[in-house]
This record gives C-alpha cells, sequence and structure tokens, in this order.
C-alpha cells in the first residue's frame, strides 16, 4: 500500500511540474509561437500579460478573500448546514430512546413489584445476622 501513496505522489508532483512548465511556455511563447495578430481582449479591453502595479493589488486581494472564503467559510458551511442537523437529530433519537428505555424499565418495575416487594421481605428474613456481629 505504499509504494500505491509513493506512486499517487510522484504523479501529482509531476503533473504539477508539467503544468506549471506548460503555462510558462504558454506565457512566454504568447507572441512568438504561431501568428503574430493573437491578442486577448475582456470587456473589449486588450489584455496585456504585464499589468501594472494595481492589477496585481486587486489579483491579490482577490485571490485572498477567495482563500479565506475556502478556508474558512466552506467548511464552517458544511459544519454549521450539515453536521449540526444531523448532532441535533442524533440526539433527539438517543434521548427518545433513553426516554423509551425508561419507561420500559418503569413498567417492568412496576409490573413485578409485588415479586420484588416479596424477595425484600424474603431477603430481611432469611439474612444472616450473625455476620453483622462477626464483622
Amino acid at each position: 500500500m505504499k509504494t500505491l501513496f509513493k506512486l499517487a505522489f510522484v504523479s501529482f508532483v509531476l503533473l504539477m511540474l508539467l503544468t506549471v512548465a506548460g503555462s510558462v511556455l504558454f506565457w512566454h511563447g504568447l507572441h512568438g509561437v504561431g501568428p503574430h495578430d493573437w491578442q486577448f481582449h475582456i470587456d473589449n479591453d486588450g489584455w496585456d500579460h504585464a499589468g501594472d502595479l494595481g492589477d496585481w493589488i486587486g489579483g491579490a486581494i482577490g485571490a485572498v478573500i477567495a482563500s479565506l472564503v475556502c478556508l474558512v467559510v466552506v467548511p464552517l458551511v458544511l459544519l454549521l448546514g450539515v453536521a449540526l442537523p444531523v448532532l441535533i437529530v442524533g440526539g433527539v433519537m438517543a434521548a427518545l430512546l433513553a426516554g423509551t428505555v425508561a419507561a420500559v424499565v418503569g413498567v417492568g418495575a412496576l409490573l413485578s413489584s409485588p415479586l420484588l416487594i416479596l424477595g425484600l421481605v424474603l431477603f430481611f428474613a432469611l439474612r444472616n445476622r450473625n455476620r453483622k456481629v462477626q464483622a
């Protein structure tokens, strides 16, 4: 099983390196390969891969906000939206089960109370009183 995890890890690292190499080649080879009239347009505005400082700051702020949402908000939504109702339903079911068990035990004690009283009377009548004196 360890070799499976090693193989998966190595293939993951190789895939990441291949992705990085492909992005770098695409990024830098965009103007050198193929027709020279390739252009990216976003909202009728030409996109230059250099950008200015404001674009980088805006992108960094967006990345930080997206990271916080993925790392904080999504787990909290899953925890409060899925786990909490499951725990509440489980607690209610456990309380009902405990209540049912208590009711069955109570009814059993009520039905067998004549036998319990008879057993208690026999216990006190037949117990060895000399044991208290010896102790």
